[in-house]
């Protein structure tokens, strides 16, 4: 009876009919960070209770919320969870296999800090093997690679190397399997998430700051109010004047996902103006048609801190995001559920083997053949 009520409440989370309160207990959960197996004892149980009430401290305490849930129906619903990854989906366990040789990689391993710069000359240079290294002199700046998988624009007296024309344009781009952060000249900060691209002038020296993205991109922008500063996407310019947000527009997507975390921004599209706040995202589609959202800005900017974020989301949205983190091809065979939800969170850099248990009650088969992921109904 105490999981039913925990599988409940848990359903009614995914439908979005929790109250305030139901939402704040299960969404705490889901941020612990912890859980536990599957074959509890009475006392392993009682044991998980009160580390539970302690995580929880004064936030869930019965007195000051009153709910008709016991904490054993709480405990109930933890055993649910395991590995530190949350979901609930009412189907037997996937089966992950590997068909690689004995001597090959039996995992895929996460994606780490790469990209490529690409000079004014259309010069490429691979970043990941040039780590501590001056790549561009120019009047007042060095472009400086970082071993910690960064770009930054660092200013300097310098004059003993050839400048770079200031109209110069720069462009780094990231592959599956990589990302990277840069410094712009102006102090803006960028994580750029893989598969993705950014160009953007060598000096803002124009009365704006222009950049253009493909793929997705995390901003901290410097503040200036004499230069806006303008994200091209597509047919949308996202325009702000010092603010973070997060913009999400590959090309395989039907969408353009624009989410603001603090400031504020106006997407421009055509005629159309649209003023963000925070904690809203804005959803462009092919048309340019415009939607605004509510929604955790948290969620959109996993990625930048390390985790997979899924809420309600998609069998095929939470493939692609594999497929581009982990740099495989994924590959459906017969009748698979793509359209089908998931609730779960789990750090980026974990093999994908264990990404996949993820979706461990899915009723899907995965098997791992290099870097191709085939997924099959069980």
């Amino acid at each position: 009876m105490q999981q039913d009520q925990a599988k409940e409440l848990f359903l009614k989370y995914q439908s979005g009919k929790c109250t305030d309160q139901e939402k704040a207990i299960v969404e705490k959960w889901l941020n612990l960070g912890e859980a536990t197996p599957f074959n509890l004892t009475n006392a392993e149980l009682s044991k998980n209770l009160k580390d539970l009430d302690q995580k929880l401290d004064l936030e869930l305490n019965i007195k000051k919320h009153p709910f008709n849930y016991s904490f054993a129906a709480f405990a109930a619903f933890l055993i649910l969870f395991s590995l530190g990854l949350y979901f609930y989906v009412s189907k037997p366990r996937a089966n992950v296999t590997n068909t690689a040789s004995p001597s090959s990689v039996r995992d895929v391993d996460p994606g780490s800090n790469m990209a490529t710069f690409v000079s004014n000359t259309g010069k490429k240079v691979n970043l990941k093997e040039v780590p501590d290294q001056i790549l561009v002199h120019q009047k007042g700046f060095n472009l400086f690679n970082t071993k910690e998988g960064q770009l930054v624009y660092r200013s300097t007296s310098k004059a003993d190397l050839p400048l770079e024309n200031p109209l110069a344009i720069h462009t780094v781009f990231t592959p599956r399997g990589g990302q990277y952060q840069i410094v712009l000249p102006d102090g803006t900060k960028v994580w750029l998430n893989s598969a993705s691209s950014l160009e953007y002038p060598a000096l803002f020296t124009a009365n704006e700051r222009r950049v253009e993205l493909k793929g997705e991109a995390y901003f901290e922008v410097a503040k200036n109010a004499a230069k806006p500063f303008k994200v091209i996407v597509n047919s949308t310019t996202v325009k702000v004047l010092g603010t973070h947000f997060n913009v999400m527009a590959y090309a395989d997507d039907q969408v353009t996902k624009t989410t603001l975390l603090e400031g504020s921004v106006q997407l421009e599209n055509g005629t159309k103006i649209n003023t963000l706040k925070p904690g809203q995202q804005a959803i462009v589609n092919k048309d340019g048609d415009v939607r605004l959202i509510t929604v955790d800005p948290e969620q959109a900017v996993a990625w930048k801190n390390g985790y997979f974020s899924f809420n309600r989301t998609s069998l095929k949205e939470i493939m692609k995001q594999l497929s581009r983190w982990y740099n495989v091809d994924v590959i459906y065979k017969g009748k698979v559920p793509i359209d089908e939800e998931f609730v779960g969170k789990i750090k980026r850099d974990a093999p994908l083997s264990k990404a996949l248990d993820i979706l461990q009650f899915s009723g899907l088969r995965f098997e791992i053949t290099g870097h191709q992921l085939t997924i099959t109904p069980k």
